[in-house]
């Protein structure tokens, strides 16, 4: 920003910030590990990556690009290799999904060192830099992202590297800078390709704006896309050498790939504005990846949603107050293009997909970085002169007012513990209560049990015109969910959505399956309206309710380990 490292510090200056640097990584790591060991939840809010564990096993089983998943062209490579890597070292032997999440607490380790060496170049403070980490660390979904085994972490740290770079670096660009970005920023987006979004438009406008001849400023933006280019079109050739697929249009679905456009995680709608301020909000305090938005109710939900909109309205004052005041200096000027930039684009691209998801929402919030570190300054930058009573007082107010979001955070997390254990053992009762080979799952959809039956067990998601007689099926576990259908349909209306779901219950039931409906079914109508507000138009989950009481009745069968009833679903008798 405004605040580089001197030009005369010593090499010896550097190699020690460098140490410095690298033990923050090294004991943020470890204090993430400990706590995600102390957790034994590596589940929280998503299980996203428990249900990604199934396919990065499989790579290692049987390493190959024919297995290539453009949405996602690194990640089940790479976390495959560094799985087996743990495998060997004897790390939760067996447990994919728990090595996914000591990979992610790594990650958090390398991202806290990133933090830190920027603002410490930046600023020149150690204590201010080591606050500055600290409350980013802690900050909501950081701290949940780095606990638990969600897909997100390793791409998400490499762009906050890369938006870092590029806040220092990019109102005086060279050729070397801008291709140290861009190749850092793409092995980001191939990691997640949904990255690329918020971000590149911000860089490449950043790019155009710094100081230069006009040549230069359409040269530059040109030589991040060529320099950027280049991880992708080596894994195109690799592709390309196995036989999987031909070299251009693996280069253009890398490219594009389209992930979640013209399904029903697409869409804008007003609910997804209110869900992208309480994710926001979230993101600070609370960790929560919140299913529908009620900002106002008297609960704890509520309360964070409004002490994180407090802090987040601090930090952009303090943060457009320093701009303000050094709107003349270049690299104020690129830094708030940089993330103004990602923050603006970012919640529009979010505002179609799913606002509220953490690995969404986290690098839209880069900008709280150096909006941290102003603040870690006004805290903990030494003055002229000792301060008098009672200002002498007033900083360790301000201290423990500004880690207390971090202590609330931490006991969030904790609060969840030991959920892994139960979950397991609840995914274990249902396959002892209910045969697997004659059984199908009734399930709404973003139930966490259903990946951890499909892990424990092998899933498949049960269509009409395929499933086998339950006397000829094999023993795996067997679902399917209200939203489904409205997710891969979104232009069917609502009779024509639960006339599907009824066609799918009545071919289990016709081919000598009992249906298990999970607890959303005998769950409040309002939840169950509430959990489909960003995947399906007004009317769909009430039509679907009104279809199963109409033509079916529920009788409860069973309570698992975690106290959620489970109903056997059956016809009700035709009138006569």
């Amino acid at each position: 920003m405004d605040g580089h490292a001197a030009t005369g510090t010593s090499v010896a200056a550097r190699r020690r910030q460098w140490r410095e640097t690298a033990a923050i990584g090294v004991v943020t790591a470890a204090l993430l590990l400990t706590f995600q060991l102390y957790l034994r939840n590596v589940d929280i809010a998503t299980t996203n990556g428990l249900s990604k564990s199934i396919d990065v096993g499989r790579w290692i089983a049987d390493p190959s690009w024919q297995r290539i998943d453009y949405a996602n062209v690194l990640y089940f490579p790479v976390q495959a290799a560094c799985c087996y890597l743990l495998e060997k070292l004897g790390v939760f032997p067996g447990q994919v999904w728990r090595q996914i999440a000591v990979l992610n607490a790594l990650s958090g380790g390398i991202g806290a060192a990133a933090v830190y060496m920027f603002a410490l170049r930046w600023l020149h403070l150690r204590a201010v830099a080591v606050l500055t980490a600290v409350l980013y660390v802690c900050s909501g979904f950081y701290l949940l992202l780095s606990v638990i085994n969600e897909d997100i972490m390793p791409g998400a740290i490499l762009v906050l590297i890369a938006t870092l770079l590029a806040c220092a670096w990019f109102a005086q660009p060279t050729p070397r800078r801008i291709a140290v970005v861009a190749v850092a920023f793409a092995f980001a987006w191939l990691w997640e390709w949904r990255l690329m979004f918020p971000t590149l438009p911000a860089m490449l406008l950043a790019l155009f704006v710094a100081r230069g001849t006009w040549r230069q400023r359409v040269v530059r933006p040109v030589w991040f896309i060529a320099a950027m280019s280049v991880v992708p079109a080596v894994i195109a050739g690799a592709v390309r050498l196995t036989g999987t697929a031909g070299m251009h249009p693996t280069l253009v679905r890398i490219f594009w790939a389209g992930k979640g456009v013209g399904t029903g995680w697409g869409g804008f709608s007003w609910q997804k504005v209110r869900l992208a301020w309480a994710g926001a909000a979230e993101s600070i305090v609370g960790a929560a990846n919140l299913a529908s938005w009620d900002a106002w109710r008297p609960d704890a939900t509520g309360y964070e949603i409004m002490a994180g909109t407090l802090i987040l309205l601090i930090l952009a004052a303090s943060s457009c107050a320093h701009a303000w005041r050094r709107r003349h200096d270049p690299s104020v000027v690129n830094a708030m293009i940089v993330l103004g930039g990602t923050l603006m684009a970012g919640m529009v691209f979010n505002l179609y997909s799913q606002p509220q998801d953490p690995q969404m929402v986290m690098n839209v919030m880069l900008w709280t970085v150096p909006a941290w570190a102003i603040v870690a300054y006004a805290i903990a930058a030494p003055r002229p002169a000792p301060p008098r009573w009672p200002m002498a007082m007033l900083r360790p107010v301000l201290v423990t007012i500004v880690l207390a979001p971090a202590a609330y955070n931490i006991s969030v997390l904790a609060a969840q513990r030991g959920a892994d254990v139960i979950w397991e053992a609840a995914a274990t009762g249902l396959a002892a209560r209910f045969d697997p080979a004659r059984t199908v799952f009734l399930y709404q959809g973003f139930e966490g049990i259903i990946t951890w039956q499909s892990v424990m067990l092998g899933g498949e998601y049960v269509e009409a015109d395929t499933l086998p007689a339950a006397s000829a099926a094999r023993r795996t576990f067997k679902y399917l969910d209200a939203t489904s259908p409205t997710i891969q349909h979104p232009d069917w209306t609502q009779d024509q959505i639960a006339t599907a779901m009824r066609r799918r219950i009545d071919a289990a039931l016709d081919r000598g399956y009992q249906v298990v409906a999970g607890p959303a079914y005998v769950g409040a109508e309002a939840d169950w309206v509430n959990s489909f507000v960003t995947i399906a138009r007004p009317g769909v989950p009430e039509a679907i309710r009104a279809m199963l009481a109409e033509n079916y009745h529920l009788t409860p069968a069973f309570t698992s380990a975690n106290g959620e009833t489970y109903s056997l679903l059956l016809r009700r008798a035709a009138p006569p």
